[in-house]
């Protein structure tokens, strides 16, 4: 009966996981323009000094179709990616609900989500860490839950922290308080056999990281990101604005714009159920005697122990604990992004949003099996993450496809071999429009403070070419500053690419 049970909830987690693929897969196909950052990865796919994990794939990709560019050699990856984090998603919620059928609500929840989507369209590493970051969660919950390790885990764990490490830089701030929360585990219970070889595959990790990309500890303290970085954690920040920014943002990613009020729910909701719980036990405590209150824990109007009461046995809290790991981990790391973080954006939380997604609903079914049965309480989980499934694949929070800039390409291909000027102060936003400005035959960045300095280099022997305005200048003061210097006399629109472009006419 339970082998038929698992058949049904594996056959049940491949549809679902194919839908999430299908839904990806539409997104990333209506996918139109790219931040810059994304034009960056290409760029960076052929250096030396990023973490280089998901460059190395890039990089391979591309090798094969020389000399040409498409969305899809970051996409099909990070789908990969995606795909590989919910069947991690999936064991890491099979070991906490002890359950397949609950394990399937944060799939869907989580796997449906605009911050999902987002994560698998931006072509960057995010969805890559979320691999790891899982990856390593699921070995310590299975740590915890076990009360021991195995030979392979070892291994294990310096494979998971090492790609890790290989990833992204934010990674060693989730490796750290986890392996912090496991080191006094490991301390408490006097099991230090272990924790000598947990610190040894830890450290073994931090040496092949030395080993293969050395520069990695020099950028971590001393790169522009990280002097940053420290310069917003011990520098004058508002904390509490960037905070609440960072928990909307979340919100709207994963909790279909209702984090407040699931928020308020499991906190009143949990606060009343561990009153209760707390009057129950001291009933039962009192009427101890009662021939009719069994070993089981039964109380005398027949109710069986569950929910939150089931934290008296070793199993429950060992789960109580994984939670309590995970809790303590996401905390840190949120209080910590909204100190360093250099901007108020969704990347930096991608990684750690199936773990919130998973605790959040772990809390919830206890309270909710607490006061009722588990049946009603998985259709009570089933129907809200299928809600915020719904919200998510609608496709109104998605954000990175850019679908304005579908013409853009075309448009510029209209114009090609024509003279482009470029008024910024920025030079790296050029990457931003790279496809675009590559159809051009030659392109001058401007001074916005000295435009007059840049008609010198101007071919003015052609009847037109195209100049880029950035969106915070006075348009139609800037263009009749350009045609001035340069001759022309009409301008027309052409489109809005970060920027905006126009069309010089004599």
């Amino acid at each position: 009966m339970k082998s038929k049970k698992t058949n049904t909830t594996k056959i049940l987690f491949v549809a679902i996981l194919f839908l999430q693929l299908v839904c990806m897969f539409f997104y990333a196909n209506a996918k139109q323009g790219y931040f810059v950052d994304e034009l960056w990865s290409y760029g960076l796919a052929n250096s030396y000094y990023h973490p280089p994990l998901f460059y190395m794939v890039l990089h391979t990709i591309s090798s094969f179709f020389p000399n040409t560019f498409s969305k899809w050699y970051a996409l099909i990856p990070n789908i990969i990616y995606f795909a590989i984090s919910m069947l991690l998603l999936f064991v890491l919620a099979k070991r906490i609900f002890k359950n397949e059928w609950l394990a399937l609500v944060p799939v869907i929840a989580y796997g449906f989500s605009a911050g999902a989507i987002c994560n698998v369209v931006f072509l960057r590493m995010y969805v890559l860490l979320t691999v790891w970051l899982l990856a390593l969660m699921d070995l310590h919950v299975k740590w915890i839950l076990n009360d021991r390790m195995q030979k392979k885990d070892f291994l294990l764990l310096v494979l998971v922290a090492y790609l890790g490490f290989m990833t992204h830089y934010y990674f060693f701030l989730i490796a750290f308080f986890t392996s912090a929360f496991y080191f006094f585990c490991l301390l408490f219970k006097k099991r230090f056999a272990d924790l000598v070889k947990y610190c040894v595959a830890m450290l073994i990790s931090l040496l092949l990281v030395e080993l293969t990309f050395p520069i990695a500890f020099l950028k971590l303290f001393s790169d522009q990101r990280g002097d940053e970085a420290v310069q917003n954690f011990f520098g004058v920040t508002d904390f509490v604005s960037h905070a609440k920014t960072f928990w909307n943002i979340m919100g709207e990613g994963i909790f279909a714009n209702s984090i407040n009020a699931i928020a308020l729910i499991l906190l009143i909701g949990g606060v009343i159920t561990v009153l209760a719980n707390y009057v129950r036990k001291k009933r039962q405590a009192n009427k101890e005697y009662n021939p009719s209150v069994s070993a089981l824990g039964n109380d005398v109007d027949g109710s069986s122990s569950k929910g939150l009461c089931s934290s008296t046995n070793v199993e429950a809290q060992r789960t109580w604990i994984s939670i309590f790991c995970m809790s303590f981990v996401v905390v840190i790391y949120f209080v910590l992004i909204s100190k360093i973080a250099p901007y108020l954006v969704d990347r930096y939380l991608f990684g750690v949003y199936p773990i919130i997604v998973l605790i959040v609903f772990f809390l919830l079914y206890e309270i909710l099996h607490y006061w009722s049965t588990e049946k009603v309480s998985l259709i009570v989980m089933l129907v809200l993450a299928f809600a915020l499934a719904l919200f998510g694949v609608s496709g109104k929070h998605v954000q990175y496809l850019y679908p304005e800039n579908i013409d853009n390409v075309r448009i510029m291909e209209e114009h090609e071999g024509d003279t482009c000027l470029y008024i910024t102060n920025e030079q790296y936003m050029l990457i931003q429009c790279a496809l675009e400005l590559e159809h051009m035959g030659m392109v001058i960045v401007g001074d916005p403070d000295n435009i007059e300095a840049s008609s010198s280099r101007i071919n003015t022997s052609k009847d037109e070419m195209i100049v880029y305005i950035p969106d915070g200048m006075d348009q139609d003061d800037t263009l009749r500053r350009v045609c001035a210097a340069i001759g022309f006399t009409d301008w027309k629109p052409l489109f809005t690419s970060g920027y905006k472009a126009y069309e010089l006419t004599r």
